[in-house]
């Protein structure tokens, strides 16, 4: 059955019964502060304390700053605030979409303002909230809370770590690539080495062939003698050779 109070105020009780709810819900959990801000300010509603609202005494209790806080250069109060409205409106997107009553925080100010929602489902005999749901361990709790009190820098360092893969694996490929350029060129110079060897091999194999050459050359005397015959004198090529005579 769909609950249709458009014209009524929620009950205390229900309105505390939709703040449990929205309490133990997810994304309030691992948000202490919030949680601790969305309580304060609707038990001083319905506390009918709705003139305490403001937003030095809300730094004071919720947020544990000191008498020197000053709104306007310390916007804490304002910026969770403004979290605390997306918070809301996400979980009775979601989670809270069929809750009985709807809690919520104008745009300027706060102080909360409760409803029906149109969309519940209601039980005839009003059960409260789902003992599971209220069932949270006290253990799940201290974890949220660690989270939401680590430091900045440790987020810093958590985001390092996840960016550390990446880093290794851009090193890993730069060394590689010089590995191989390094590679590359012990080949080239390789090769440029045995070619320069060959080369001067073959010129020292050549050599010889030239001086043999060099030896083989046969220098010859021509001169006339009487009787108008020609006598050509040449050194011998071999050991043992004799002269060659020419008429």
């Amino acid at each position: 059955m769909f609950c249709n109070n458009a014209t009524q105020e929620p009950t205390k009780e229900e309105v505390l019964d939709a703040l449990k709810r929205v309490s133990v819900s997810q994304n309030f959990l691992r948000s202490p502060k919030l949680n601790k801000f969305l309580d304060f300010i609707v038990k001083k509603k319905l506390d009918g304390k709705s003139s305490e609202l403001k937003e030095t005494i809300i730094a004071l209790n919720v947020f544990n700053q000191d008498n020197t806080f000053k709104p306007k250069s310390n916007p804490v109060v304002r910026v969770n605030a403004s979290r605390l409205r997306s918070l809301l409106k996400n979980y009775y997107k979601t989670q809270g979409a069929h809750d009985k009553v709807i809690i919520k925080l104008a745009s300027i100010g706060y102080i909360p303002s409760f409803q029906y929602n149109n969309n519940a489902i209601q039980d005839d005999d009003k059960t409260p909230v789902d003992a599971e749901l209220l069932l949270v361990s006290e253990t799940d709790v201290k974890e949220t809370e660690v989270v939401q009190q680590q430091p900045a820098s440790n987020s810093h360092s958590r985001f390092n770590k996840s960016a550390r893969p990446h880093l290794s694996a851009h090193l890993v490929h730069v060394a590689l690539l010089y590995l191989f350029i390094l590679a590359l060129g012990l080949t080239v110079a390789l090769l440029s080495s045995n070619r320069l060897k060959e080369s001067s091999e073959a010129q020292m194999a050549r050599q010889p062939i030239k001086s043999i050459t060099a030896k083989k050359r046969i220098v010859c005397n021509y001169s006339l003698i009487e009787g108008g015959k020609a006598i050509l004198t040449c050194p011998p090529i071999m050991p043992n050779s004799s002269h060659s005579q020419v008429n």
